[in-house]
């Protein structure tokens, strides 16, 4: 990854082409209409954005205006996460706002725009995952000598090890959730980055974490992955685990030299067992772990200045309040669970049903051709991406909303998959065999079918593909079928609904919504509305009373939080707009019956 080449431009430029997709669909209620920004519909409002936007422009304010203490002072007003993610988003707005122009928004910020820096981190984490999985298939077939020319006798060649990052890089960048939260104003994306960064950092310097700088500077990569959200913490227990391991049973080259001869040729087994211990824990496995996790905590503990009044206590408030924080509802099966009641297997669905199996089965052919040759990174990359899901499996630990707590897996799973794709293609030219030429065929096939397959998906479910569903479970209308959720981050309440609007509903009416998840939901959604603000329209909660008269409904289908009769396939009122993707109905505009005296 430190040599620049060839291929690391053809990489930037698929994740500048990546970032460019979502970037011309940003627009989630046409706030955007007419703007480099708005060329496409993009996913409706989410629930956490308002939050998210707020924090992240007035933290940008202040460090744009150098107002440091006023910096600090607004860490703590919503400190339920560190301030990285939102900061990063409200720089994205601020420097968008200076040349996108924005049109009915009756707010101090424009969520629209914040989502420009999620597109950023996908393009981002796009390049990194591309650049990760040719290292590993450059180190699996090291196919080009140093100077660059192809060395007698060596494996593979160099489309090999291109190959590898630029079909990780279409895994990723063609898995329809991973798309669509790209083009959301969360913190998913920007934690997807920071675990890459990580991972990517450690892979590279396996070798050389026995040096303090090194070990250090990946303390302050995972320092920016605790800033980014409470999942970054999640890196360090993998961490520690893969440093024993790696001293255990590792052989990096870290201390090989402790054991070398003395000058008459001879080691006594007892220097030589103590020079081994020496380097294996202390120099191999104790000063890095110490380095890496101290380095983090004070980057951690600098980066959020809330901290600093009660390091200890707050910390712990901060993730006691992560614990134990309001339940949150689940429709999984065709029943309501409370999160921490969900059943144990429902994160390794979740991750089935979002992949294609052939994306699955070339992941799993990466970590086979990894198995031996690199167990370092095999286990590496392993950990992080099982240990998310063991944890989220576990009896009391609260899931919820899809795939959205454990999305930073997914970087992970695209570099395995890469490096599966270039591995079947390195076995099956390894011979001009007319019977391998012929596997080679079909493994080529199989990946252009995966990557099809993906787009089919994406763009029959866009703009609302965080509601997709792989082939697997039949799509969007199979999943349904067997009572997995259809929608439930409000992003199928899109653009195009919302301008319905002006023309079914009279001027001046009161809309309900439902359901209403937080109280800044309804003043989130009116403020970020062209069409409300157009039309003065009321929003309230569905069947908050009112004076008799007609009644207008704008509904997103989150199962779990809907009344039974709009669970039927057929809910009450007249329908004057709905949105389906696949024959689902995922939101829609109705008009009920009034009141009864």
């Amino acid at each position: 990854m430190r040599r620049l080449s060839g291929e690391t431009g053809v990489y930037a430029l698929v994740a500048l082409l990546g970032c460019v997709c979502v970037l011309v669909s940003l627009d989630p209620t046409g706030q955007l209409a007419g703007t480099p920004l708005g060329v496409f519909d993009g996913p409706g409002l989410t629930l956490d954005e308002g939050f998210n936007v707020d924090v992240g422009v007035r933290l940008a304010d202040s460090v744009l205006s150098g107002d440091f203490p006023e910096y600090a002072r607004r860490t703590g007003e919503l400190p339920d996460h560190p301030p990285l993610g939102r900061l990063w988003l409200g720089i994205a707005h601020e420097l968008a706002l200076l040349v996108v122009p924005v049109q009915g928004v009756d707010a101090p910020y424009v969520i629209g725009l914040a989502r420009s820096g999620s597109a950023v981190a996908f393009g981002l984490t796009l390049f990194l995952v591309g650049v990760t999985a040719r290292q590993l298939a450059t180190r699996l077939w090291p196919s080009v000598a140093e100077d660059g020319q192809r060395s007698q006798g060596e494996r593979g060649s160099w489309g090999t090890s291109f190959l590898a990052g630029l079909a990780a890089m279409l895994a990723l960048g063609t898995l329809p959730r991973m798309f669509a939260h790209a083009h959301i104003a969360s913190l998913e994306t920007c934690v997807a980055l920071s675990w890459m960064l990580v991972i990517a950092y450690a892979l590279d310097r396996e070798e050389e974490l026995d040096q303090p700088l090194v070990a250090a500077k990946l303390g302050f990569l995972l320092g920016l992955a605790w800033l980014t959200k409470v999942q970054g913490v999640l890196l360090a227990p993998v961490l520690v685990v893969w440093l024993v391991g790696r001293a255990l049973y590792w052989p990096t080259g870290i201390w090989r030299t402790a054991t070398s001869p003395d000058v008459s040729g001879r080691v006594s087994p007892r220097d030589a067992t103590r020079c081994m211990v020496l380097n294996r824990w202390l120099v191999g496995c104790v000063i890095p772990m110490t380095l890496v996790l101290g380095v983090a905590g004070v980057t951690f503990v600098v980066g959020w200045p809330w901290l600093w009044g009660d390091v200890i206590g707050r910390t712990a408030e901060y993730l006691g309040r992560t614990a134990d924080r309001t339940p949150t509802l689940v429709w999984y099966a065709g029943r309501v669970f409370v999160d921490k009641e969900v059943p144990w297997h429902y994160p390794w669905f979740q991750l089935v049903a979002s992949c294609s199996e052939i994306a699955l089965l070339c992941g799993a052919a990466g970590w086979f051709a990894m198995r031996r040759t690199l167990p370092g990174a095999t286990a590496l990359l392993a950990g992080c991406l099982l240990f998310p899901l063991v944890l989220f499996s576990l009896p009391g630990v609260a899931v919820y909303d899809g795939d959205r707590l454990f999305s930073m897996i997914f970087p992970l799973g695209a570099v395995a998959c890469g490096v599966g794709i270039a591995a079947i293609a390195q076995w099956s030219g390894a011979s001009p065999t007319y019977s391998l030429r012929k596997v080679r065929i079909v493994a080529a096939s199989a990946c252009l079918l995966q990557i099809a397959m993906e787009l089919v998906i994406l763009r029959s479910t866009w703009p609302c593909s965080l509601s997709a569903y792989g082939v697997s479970v039949e799509g969007l209308r199979g999943a349904v079928r067997a009572g997995y959720a259809r929608t439930y981050w409000g992003d199928s309440i899109t653009r195009t609904l919302l301008s319905q609007l002006t023309k079914q509903v009279p001027e001046g009416a009161t809309i309900e919504l439902l359901p209403v998840m937080h109280p800044f939901q309804i003043p989130v959604l009116a403020s970020q509305t062209p069409a409300i603000l157009e039309g003065r329209y009321s929003l309230i909660p569905y069947n908050t009373p009112r004076p008799a008269g007609r009644r207008f409904l704008l509904v997103f289908f989150r199962d779990d939080y809907l009344e039974p009769e709009f669970r039927a396939a057929v809910p009450p009122g007249k329908p004057l707009a709905e949105v389906r993707r696949q024959g689902v109905l995922l939101a829609g505009l109705y008009e009920l019956l009034p009141h009864s005296d």
